[in-house]
């Protein structure tokens, strides 16, 4: 059961490495959308 980890792990570091410039923008934005929702749920 101690290989799921590190499948994972190097499934997410291939798919890092070999990411194109449109990738990595859904992943910026996607992480901007993320942050924004949790600041302005915990202003409340």
């Amino acid at each position: 059961m101690s290989e799921w980890p590190e499948y994972y792990y190097k499934t997410l570091m291939h798919s890092w490495r070999t990411m194109g410039p449109a990738e990595y923008g859904y992943v910026l934005v996607t992480i901007g959308i993320i942050g924004y929702l949790m600041m302005k749920s915990t202003s409340k």
